[in-house]
C-alpha cells in the first residue's frame, strides 16, 4: 500500500515480526488454547457482563495492528510509534477466493508516527475504505504490553475509549496522510432488533458483508454469499452531477452507493431514460465487485 514507511526495509519489519510481535502472538493463542472461549478466570463486571454479548456488522476486512515505540525495537532514541497492520487469515482467504481485485486485497503493512502511544498493543479491528485514504476502527484489544488482556468484552470494549480518548491527547486522524483510527460500532445482542438501523446509518454501510458474533472471548463470523443480494432491481436517482446516479433498494429505499457507467453507449442509455421528466427509474443492475459500484444491465 501506498502509504507503508518507505524507509523501512525487510530486514527491519522481518526482526519487529519474529522478535516482538510473534512471541505475543504466541502467548495468546496459548491463552486462548488453555482457557477456551469462556474463561472463569477473567475479571467480570456486572454492568459490563451486560455488553459482553454484541454483534458487529463488518465488511470482513478483519486486521490486526501491533503499536509499539521505534526505541525498543531499533534502540534508537527517536520518540516515535510503530504501527504494524497485518490481515487476519481467514479475511484474506475470503478476498482472495471471491475474486476481488487488487486494490481491495488485504495485506500487512508498515507505519512510523509520532509518539502518542506510551505501551504497546495488540488491537484488533476492522479496516475500511474512505475514498483514497483508510479507516481503521478497532473492535478489541487483545494484549497490553506482554500481558493478554484478562477481563470480559464489556470491559476491553470500554478500554479502547480509555486508550484512544484519554491516554491519548490527540486524535489518530490522518496519520501520514493516509488512515485515521477509531472505534468500531456495536450492537448488544439482547438488542438485535437495532442492527438493521445500524447497517443502514453506519457510515461504510455499503461495503457491509459480515456480522461478527462476540461472546466474551468466544468470535465467530457469519459472511454472505458474495453474490448474494448482488443482482437485483434498484432505484435509480440522478444526481446534480453528470453520468452520477444514486442507486436505492426498491424496497427500503435506503441508498446503496452509486451506478458504474461503462462508457458512452451506457451514458446516452440513462440520459434517455430520464429525458421524460422521471426523477427515479427502476433498473435490473449488478453489484461489480472491482468497483465496488452497482451495473445498469440492459
Amino acid at each position: 500500500m501506498s502509504f507503508i514507511n518507505k524507509s523501512v526495509n525487510f530486514s527491519q519489519t522481518d526482526m519487529l515480526k519474529k522478535d516482538f510481535l510473534l512471541p505475543l502472538l504466541e502467548k495468546y493463542n496459548m491463552h486462548m488454547l488453555i482457557h477456551g472461549a469462556y474463561d472463569t478466570n477473567v475479571i467480570m463486571n456486572l454492568e459490563s457482563q451486560m455488553i459482553s454479548d454484541v454483534l458487529i456488522p463488518n465488511n470482513n476486512k478483519k486486521m490486526y495492528l501491533y503499536v509499539t515505540n521505534k526505541c525498543i525495537v531499533d534502540g534508537s532514541k527517536d520518540l516515535y510509534n510503530i504501527l504494524y497492520f497485518f490481515p487476519d487469515e481467514f479475511s484474506e482467504m475470503w478476498y482472495k477466493k471471491n475474486g476481488y481485485s487488487l486494490e481491495n486485497m488485504i495485506s500487512d503493512f508498515y507505519l512510523e508516527i509520532d509518539y502518542v502511544f506510551n505501551d504497546s498493543y495488540l488491537f484488533e479491528g476492522y479496516l475500511y475504505k474512505n475514498g483514497d485514504k483508510m479507516d481503521f476502527l478497532i473492535t478489541d484489544v487483545l494484549m497490553k504490553n506482554d500481558s493478554v488482556v484478562m477481563c470480559d468484552y464489556g470491559l476491553r470494549y470500554a478500554m479502547l475509549s480509555e486508550i484512544l480518548f484519554y491516554d491519548i491527547k490527540r486524535p489518530l486522524k490522518d496519520l501520514n496522510n493516509h488512515i485515521s483510527i477509531n472505534i468500531h460500532p456495536i450492537v448488544l445482542k439482547s438488542s438485535e432488533m437495532l442492527i438493521k438501523i445500524l447497517k443502514s446509518n453506519f457510515i461504510y454501510k455499503d461495503q457491509l458483508c459480515c456480522v461478527e458474533h462476540v461472546v466474551n472471548y468466544r468470535k465467530k463470523r457469519y459472511v454472505e454469499d458474495v453474490m448474494e443480494n448482488k443482482r437485483g432491481f434498484k432505484k435509480i436517482e440522478k444526481s446534480k452531477y453528470t453520468d452520477v446516479y444514486n442507486v436505492y433498494n426498491d424496497k427500503t429505499n435506503d441508498k446503496e452507493g452509486i451506478l458504474y457507467i461503462k462508457g458512452i453507449k451506457e451514458s446516452k442509455k440513462l440520459r434517455e431514460l430520464f429525458k421524460v421528466g422521471d426523477e427515479r427509474v427502476v433498473l435490473e443492475c449488478l453489484y461489480n465487485i472491482k468497483f465496488s459500484k452497482w451495473e445498469p444491465i440492459f
